[in-house]
C-alpha cells in the first residue's frame, strides 16, 4: 500500500522511481489521471518486487508492458519472478509471486 504522500512525492521525482523505459512511458501519458494511476502501480509493485527480491532501491527493478499488456519484470534476480497488478481510482494493490502457478488480479 502506498499513502497520499508517497504518491505525492513520486509524481514530483519520478526518477526516484522509474526506470528509463519507465520514464519514457510515463512521458506519453497526457492526463493526470492516468499519469497518477500509473505511478500508484509502479509504487506497490516495486515494494512487492523489492521485499521478494531483496532489492531496496525501486530504479533497478523495471516492469515492462508484454506483447498482450502484461507486466513483465526485469531485473538481476527476477528469473520466474512475476508481478500481478491492479489499480484504478486513487487505489491500488501487488502480488510479487515466483509464477511457479498463474496468479491475476483485477
Amino acid at each position: 500500500m502506498a499513502d497520499e504522500g508517497e504518491l505525492q512525492a513520486a509524481h514530483a521525482q519520478p526518477p526516484l522511481l522509474l526506470g528509463d523505459t519507465e520514464l519514457a512511458r510515463f512521458a506519453t501519458l497526457r492526463f493526470a489521471r492516468k499519469q497518477a494511476d500509473f505511478l500508484l502501480g509502479r509504487l506497490v509493485a516495486k515494494r512487492a518486487l523489492g521485499a521478494l527480491l531483496d532489492e531496496p532501491d525501486p530504479r533497478r527493478i523495471t516492469i515492462d508492458s508484454g506483447v498482450f499488456g502484461q507486466p513483465l519484470v526485469r531485473h538481476a534476480r527476477a528469473a520466474g519472478v512475476e508481478i500481478t497488478l491492479s489499480h484504478s481510482h486513487g487505489l491500488a494493490i501487488a502480488i510479487a509471486h515466483t509464477g511457479e502457478s498463474p496468479l491475476g488480479l483485477d
